[in-house]
């Protein structure tokens, strides 16, 4: 079986430094065929991806800046469209912008896909009003998509999902959580903590509210190119507890390799407690109550948000078997069927 991994963002065309679902994501496809990488063209045809069995799109809204490869992307999801190979990828948390920019995009191409604003994406130029670009854009925000795939919680359903993208069209998602292939629990947590928060993202509303609550400050978590997955872990390491904010506009939280990180380093952690209540009380402490606890106590929180986690995902055996029955075997039985 042969895999294509593409999509809007760099990180979809090309293995990326720092660990991110997508990523990961080939790696795991790797045990079950031969997964190559591409940067997608508009200078691509349907004759492209007659040696795949599946095409995988990285899929974020294309007015995100990350989106400098969204031209080629949409002439592939375009060229596509109605094959059993193709599969999008959403891993872009404010779900929010999916509508708001691809009714823009449909609504207005001039503006809202071939601004001059954009004029450094990769073939900009010989982009501009292309009809198989303007095509994907009308159809990902009017019709059904193709069957999609996300990261999914232990405490988030598909449902969830769906109803924060706000499409009128029920778009078939996939729920996969692949953390069975990150978190390590067997890594020296012998730092010294300090009395200090990390967090995402300060200027998220709900990080603001609950940092209003706390005694102890909190240094910010930067994912950035000259920010690695080893700075960030070191900080989160070294932190007494780390705060997991929800997106804003009621999105909820989403899913970050850094709850990876701090679960792999025992490192408690503190999230919207409305969306985790139903799935375990240790998810749902709230800061304070985090900070009233003596470092053993914390320690025996952060283990027991793990354990509980980590039972509530499939193993690799299992991640595997599910892409294998609802990604792998249900495109056979679409090429099967048309």
């Amino acid at each position: 079986m042969k895999i294509l991994f593409t999509g809007m963002a760099s990180s979809h065309c090309k293995p990326a430094k720092n660990t991110g679902f997508f990523n990961t994501l080939a790696k795991v496809f790797s045990e079950i065929g031969d997964v190559e990488w591409a940067a997608p063209s508009v200078k691509w045809n349907k004759n492209t991806f007659e040696k795949y069995d599946l095409v995988i799109v990285g899929f974020i809204p294309p007015s995100s800046l990350s989106a400098n490869k969204v031209y080629g992307a949409l002439n592939t999801i375009n060229l596509l469209w109605d094959s059993p190979k193709l599969r999008l990828v959403l891993d872009f948390p404010q779900l929010w912008q999916y509508k708001i920019s691809l009714s823009k995009a449909d609504r207005d191409p001039s503006g809202g896909l071939f601004s001059k604003f954009y004029v450094n994406r990769f073939e900009y130029l010989s982009s501009l009003n292309n009809k198989s670009v303007i095509e994907a854009a009308n159809k990902l925000n009017n019709e059904t998509w193709p069957q999609t795939i996300f990261p999914q919680l232990p405490w988030q359903s598909e449902e969830d999902v769906w109803k924060s993208l706000k499409f009128e069209s029920k778009n078939p998602l996939i729920g996969l959580n692949v953390d069975s292939y990150l978190v390590d629990g067997s890594e020296d947590h012998g730092d010294v903590r300090h009395n200090q928060w990390t967090v995402d993202n300060k200027k998220l509303k709900w990080a603001q509210a609950v940092l209003n609550t706390t005694r102890f400050d909190a240094r910010e978590v930067k994912a950035s190119r000259s920010f690695s997955d080893e700075d960030a872990e070191t900080s989160i390491r070294t932190s007494m507890g780390y705060m997991h904010p929800p997106q804003d506009r009621k999105v909820g939280t989403w899913w970050s390799y850094r709850l990876v990180q701090a679960m792999s380093t025992r490192t408690p952690i503190v999230t919207d407690w409305k969306n985790t209540i139903g799935f375990s009380s240790a998810w749902s402490l709230l800061a304070y109550q985090l900070e009233d606890m003596t470092p053993a106590e914390r320690s025996a929180t952060a283990i027991m948000q793990a354990e509980q986690y980590m039972s509530a995902i499939p193993n690799k055996k299992e991640v595997i078997q599910t892409i294998k029955d609802r990604i792998v075997n249900n495109s056979a039985r679409e090429e099967n069927n048309a």
